[in-house]
C-alpha cells in the first residue's frame, strides 16, 4: 500500500504539469490502466449503499490499508477532467457522476461505521474502522476535487461541491474527535490533514473563491492574457460565488494550501509565489476596504478566520522563499503579479530592479499593517495582543 500511495501521489503531481496533460499517448495509456483498476472497486449496482467497495481496500487479516483507493481516486479525478480519449471519456464521466451523487447522500452507516465506533488504533476493530473512515473521507476529498474542476468548467453543479464538502466535514469531524491515543489525545489535528489535494489543484480553485478584486475590475490587469482573459476570470469568479458564501469551505481550502506548505515535498517556487499572491490579493487586500466580506472574517471552531489563515500562508510562503534566497520575489509577485512568475516552469524567476522591489515592499508592508489592525479588531474578547 505504501508503494502504491507513493506512486499515485507522484502521478497526481505529474498530472498537474500542463506538458503531461498535452501528451495524448500518455493520457490514453493512463486512462486504460485506471479504468481497468477502477472497475475492480466500483459498485455500479445501486443495491449497494456505497459506490466503492471499501471492504476490498482494507486487509481482513491485518486491518491495514491494502489498496489506497483515496490516493487512486485523486489521480483518477485528474484524469477524468483532462482531455480523455473518446472511448473512455463518457464512461469515466458517468461513473464519476454516480460516485459523487452517492457519496454526497451517504451516511457513515453505509460503510459499516457510525459516530460511536471505536476509531482508535489500539484494537483490531478500531484499526479497521479508522482505516476505513480515512479511505471514505479521502474518497470524498477526491470527489470534491473532481466536482470543483467540473463546476469551474461549466460542466458541473457548484451545489454538488457544497454537498460533498458538508459530508466530508461531518465525517472528518467524527474521525478527528474519536481518533485518540492511549492518553486520550487526538491523533488527527483537523480535516485539512485528511485532504490529499495537491497545491496546484487548490490554487486553481482559490484564485476564484478568493479573487483579486483588482483583476476582476480591470480588464487591463497583467494576469488577464489571451489564454486567461478578463471575461474568463470574471465568469469563474461568478461560478465560485456559492463556495465563497460557505466560509467553512473557504477556510478548508486555505487550510489545505497551508498544509501543503509544510509537507515533506516542498512545493516549487512558482506555486509558492502564486499562493502568496492569492493569499494577499484574495484575502489580506480586502483589509484596505472599509468593511471586510463575511466569508473572510467569520471564525471557525478553533477561532481562525480565513483572514488569519491567509496571513499564516503569506508568512509561510515568505519563510520558504527566504530560505531559497528569493524573498524579494514575494514582494513583486503580490503587488505587481506577472504571468511569467506563476508559469509552471518558472522555478528561477528573474530578479527585479532594487527600486521596484523597494517600492513593492513598502506597499506590501503598508497593507500588512492594515491587515494586522483588522486581525486585532477581530480577536476574541480577553485575548491579549502578541
Amino acid at each position: 500500500a505504501e508503494i502504491r500511495t507513493a506512486a499515485y501521489t507522484r502521478l497526481a503531481q505529474l498530472l498537474d504539469d500542463p506538458g503531461a496533460v498535452q501528451c495524448a499517448p500518455l493520457l490514453h495509456a493512463l486512462h486504460g490502466i485506471f479504468n481497468a483498476e477502477f472497475a475492480k472497486y466500483y459498485q455500479r449496482d445501486r443495491a449497494f449503499d456505497s459506490p466503492i467497495n471499501f471492504q476490498l481496500c482494507v486487509s481482513p487479516a491485518t486491518h491495514w490499508v491494502a489498496m489506497p483507493i483515496d490516493a487512486f481516486l485523486q489521480c483518477y479525478a485528474k484524469l477524468a477532467t483532462r482531455d480523455a480519449p473518446p472511448a473512455s471519456g463518457a464512461a469515466g464521466s458517468s461513473a464519476w457522476a454516480d460516485v459523487c451523487a452517492r457519496l454526497a447522500n451517504a451516511q457513515l452507516e453505509d460503510f459499516e461505521l457510525d459516530a460511536d465506533c471505536d476509531f482508535t488504533l489500539m484494537s483490531a476493530a478500531g484499526l479497521r474502522n479508522h482505516n476505513t473512515a480515512r479511505l471514505v473521507i479521502g474518497s470524498l476529498d477526491a470527489a470534491i476535487a473532481y466536482a470543483l474542476d467540473g463546476a469551474l468548467h461549466a460542466s458541473g453543479d457548484p451545489a454538488l461541491v457544497v454537498e460533498l464538502f458538508t459530508k466530508f466535514q461531518r465525517f472528518a469531524d467524527v474521525l478527528c474527535t474519536r481518533s485518540v491515543d492511549e492518553r486520550g489525545r487526538r491523533t488527527i489535528a483537523g480535516a485539512s490533514e485528511l485532504s490529499q489535494m495537491t497545491l496546484p489543484a487548490v490554487l486553481r480553485v482559490l484564485q476564484f473563491v478568493a479573487p483579486d478584486a483588482r483583476r476582476a475590475d480591470a480588464s487591463a490587469h497583467a494576469l488577464n492574457t489571451d489564454a486567461t482573459p478578463h471575461t474568463w476570470f470574471v465568469e469563474r469568479v461568478g461560478r465560485a460565488g456559492m463556495w465563497r458564501a460557505n466560509p467553512a469551505l473557504t477556510r478548508h481550502l486555505l487550510d489545505v494550501a497551508l498544509a501543503r506548505m509544510s509537507s515533506a515535498a516542498e512545493p516549487p517556487t512558482h506555486a509558492v509565489l502564486h499562493l502568496a499572491y492569492v493569499a494577499y490579493s484574495g484575502a489580506l487586500a480586502h483589509c484596505m476596504a472599509a468593511e471586510q466580506p463575511a466569508w473572510l472574517v467569520e471564525r471557525g471552531t478553533k477561532g481562525r478566520s480565513a483572514l488569519l489563515i491567509a496571513a499564516e500562508i503569506l508568512a509561510a510562503c515568505s519563510t520558504m522563499l527566504s530560505g531559497r534566497g528569493l524573498l524579494d520575489r514575494v514582494f513583486v509577485a503580490v503587488v505587481r503579479p506577472q504571468p511569467q512568475l506563476f508559469a509552471f516552469d518558472a522555478d528561477a524567476p528573474d530578479a527585479q530592479p532594487v527600486a521596484v522591489v523597494a517600492q513593492c515592499a513598502e506597499q506590501l508592508m503598508g497593507a500588512l499593517r492594515t491587515a494586522v489592525d483588522a486581525l486585532l479588531a477581530l480577536r476574541p474578547a480577553m485575548v491579549r495582543e502578541t
